[in-house]
């Protein structure tokens, strides 16, 4: 059911859009690529700051929706990214999480930037928000709190 080059469902375009005071939208407008990748991109903006910019969070609730993903997250401590994406159930969601990895690092080099591994990309997956302590470390690494 998801529409346009961004794949954003009917429900999410319809959120989103008035989150942007973007008036009188119709569904049929996810079909523009004006409307919907301004769309697209407000709503991944929107899961990267509700996932404390974790790329490979915010990606997945792109994908799967934030709900569910919140159901995923641990509960306690901490898991290395590449066994959290390797235990998300939808097989879907595993695969695009893989690829926007991995095509990140082509955009890198397609447009001559420092190009940025994707194990640098990632960041551990820490527990729902609730049950952070500001300033906690995973695996040595610290992790923001906003």
């Amino acid at each position: 059911g998801a529409l346009g080059l961004m794949q954003v469902m009917p429900a999410t375009g319809r959120q989103t859009a008035k989150s942007m005071g973007l008036k009188k939208f119709r569904t049929s407008q996810l079909l523009q690529a004006e409307k919907n990748v301004p769309i697209g991109i407000s709503y991944l903006k929107q899961m990267y700051e509700k996932f404390d910019d974790n790329i490979v969070v915010a990606t997945a609730a792109y994908n799967a929706g934030p709900n569910r993903v919140s159901t995923w997250l641990p509960k306690t401590g901490c898991i290395d990214p590449e066994i959290w994406i390797e235990t998300i159930p939808y097989a879907e969601t595993r695969k695009y999480i893989r690829r926007i990895l991995y095509f990140a690092s082509i955009y890198d080099w397609r447009l001559q930037q420092e190009i940025t591994s994707v194990q640098e990309r990632m960041a551990p997956i820490i527990p729902k928000q609730q049950n952070l302590i500001a300033g906690m470390t995973c695996q040595g690494q610290f992790v923001s709190q906003r």
